[in-house]
């Protein structure tokens, strides 16, 4: 069972005790007590499930505010907070990737999560902004590094950190087919994560996506071959890798908006592409899993 206990804009739902969390002290209102979260931890567990928090990592709109050192600022007043666009047109500040105070910010996230108790982490969120003019990111020597080589060098610190705890990487579809990876510098499937989860939506894609050799047309509603072509590409991909660096595949599957029989495809997809794990995404939590029956 994933759910999020640091959202996409920065907000905390669980009251993280270190230094920094409590320094940029954006609880939500209901947000978690250690008491609350080892009950819920408990209860997932008696339920024959595993607990699996989100964190999402430089994409955090409310720490890069608060955190001066751990900010992304603007190219000649390092004061300043970067915003990837106007705010007044919904620009967010970012933490910095290549600060070392916005990698312990998350690495002691994650490790209070642990020592909770999690199943596993996942990271979303590990990534540079889509555009960074104007953007400074310091002058550590960890700037002289690329972005795939700091991105790899985080998770590869997550993993270290939290040895019995595995670490699932989020990413985009594209960038784990190797296409239009700026955000990340490379596939982010080399970050060399326990798992990699790219999200699989078909109802997200281009109507007409080309994989491979293959032209898939309708992809919403061919979700089984959509899905299928995807997979295969990715399982193709993390072949040539090196097998200790090699991530075992678990692809987001769109849930929301999808009948029971095209989440069935979805799966008869995933597993004929080469991939028997996967996760169900619905943004509401919302799963008929009774109709689900015999697919997993």
């Amino acid at each position: 069972m994933i759910f999020d206990l640091k959202g996409e804009d920065g907000t905390l739902y669980y009251r993280f005790t270190s230094n920094q969390a409590v320094q940029v002290n954006r609880y939500a209102g209901n947000a978690l007590s250690a008491e609350d979260l080892a009950g819920l931890f408990a209860a997932i567990r008696q339920a024959g499930l595993q607990p699996i928090p989100r964190l999402y990592a430089f994409r955090d709109h409310a720490a890069a505010k608060m955190l001066t050192g751990a900010r992304i600022t603007i190219t000649g007043n390092s004061g300043w907070v970067w915003y990837d666009n106007d705010p007044a047109n919904g620009g967010r500040a970012w933490l910095n990737p290549y600060a070392d105070e916005a990698q312990q910010y998350i690495l002691a996230l994650s490790r209070e999560l642990q020592q909770a108790g999690a199943a596993a982490i996942l990271l979303d969120g590990v990534e540079f902004p889509a555009q960074t003019q104007s953007a400074n990111f310091g002058n550590s020597s960890n700037t002289s590094m690329s972005r795939n080589e700091i991105l790899t060098a985080f998770v590869q610190k997550v993993r270290t950190a939290l040895s019995n705890c595995p670490i699932i990487l989020s990413s985009t579809c594209q960038g784990a087919l190797g296409i239009n990876t700026t955000i990340y510098g490379n596939n982010p499937l080399t970050f060399a994560p326990h798992i990699a989860a790219p999200f699989i939506l078909p109802g997200k894609l281009d109507a007409t996506i080309r994989v491979g050799e293959t032209t898939i047309a309708n992809t919403q509603d061919n979700p089984e071959k959509t899905v299928q072509a995807l997979v295969e590409q990715m399982v193709l991909r993390t072949k040539v890798m090196q097998a200790d660096t090699r991530p075992t595949l678990c692809p987001w599957l769109q849930a929301e908006g999808y009948s029971p029989q095209q989440i069935r495809q979805e799966i008869t997809g995933c597993k004929a592409g080469g991939v028997s794990s996967f996760i169900l995404y619905h943004s509401k939590g919302q799963y008929d899993f009774h109709s689900l029956k015999g697919a997993f």
